[in-house]
């Protein structure tokens, strides 16, 4: 997969603005995991361990990306606490350290899943403590990057933005689907309808003076689809709002906006 972040037109990448944001995907992600022990730890009874082996990993299961993370391109670690018991089961998990609370439920479901072969003390299983850091990293593009996809990105925004600032409106209108729709808090219309001004109950446009600090793009290996995330604030600062476009290739090659979600 292909991602793409980039300052728009001067303004400062925000990117902790985009962990609150938004809603489905097109994407994967890379995940590095990698387990280490706590010894001498405490168990629940407040009891010190002591052990003449530490426990082993024999059984690993990797999280999911949160969709809400990579969509707004947030990577982070989360280093887990967990009981692992005579049998080699994880228990209980507690969070030790966390960059983001979005990561925390994915990491405690996935480290439920691990199993051991348990620490011996005189030759006995014993429970233990074991600290698992699972972080999560989202793929990239390196130094690799081509023309074309960096030309493709750039149509990407102009495409959003043009549509978010109502420039060139007529000719942005080209690039929705007929089928096109748009989600604005509890209300589903025609992308199409509200760019022409028929329905009054989704707004998109918020004007030519509307600034846009933050931009993400996620394209798929074969450039087929992309998925693009905008934040917007209005010209006088007052209102702040989220943007998720999917956009797809046709058949034919042109590439045509499927779907446009806003928030805020």
């Amino acid at each position: 997969m292909y991602t793409h972040s980039k300052d728009v037109r001067g303004i400062q990448y925000d990117k902790e603005t985009a962990m609150k944001t938004i809603i489905a995907s097109i994407a994967l992600f890379g995940l590095l995991i990698g387990p280490s022990m706590f010894a001498q730890e405490k168990a629940p009874s407040n009891e010190p361990i002591h052990y003449d082996r530490e426990p082993t990993v024999v059984k690993q299961v990797t999280p999911k990306y949160p969709e809400l993370a990579l969509k707004a391109g947030i990577e982070g670690e989360v280093l887990l606490k967990v009981w692992v018991n005579e049998s080699g089961d994880v228990t209980k998990t507690a969070i030790l350290r966390s960059d983001d609370k979005i990561f925390e439920e994915a990491a405690a479901v996935a480290a439920q899943q691990w199993k051991f072969s348990p620490a011996m003390k005189e030759a006995k299983p014993v429970a233990v403590f074991v600290s698992i850091p699972f972080r999560f990293r989202l793929p990239s593009l390196g130094k690799e990057k081509s023309k074309e996809h960096d030309v493709f990105i750039e149509s990407l925004q102009s495409i959003a933005i043009n549509i978010i600032q109502g420039s060139k409106l007529e000719q942005m209108k080209s690039s929705v689907a007929p089928e096109a729709y748009v989600i604005d808090g509890n209300h589903y219309e025609n992308l199409y309808a509200v760019l022409n001004g028929e329905v009054k109950t989704c707004k998109v446009v918020q004007g030519p003076n509307s600034k846009i600090p933050f931009f993400n793009a996620y394209v798929t290996d074969d450039m087929n689809a992309a998925s693009v995330v905008l934040k917007s604030v209005s010209a006088n600062g007052k209102r702040e709002r989220y943007h998720t476009v999917l956009i797809v290739r046709q058949p034919g090659g042109d590439w045509k906006i499927r779907s446009w979600h806003v928030s805020g």
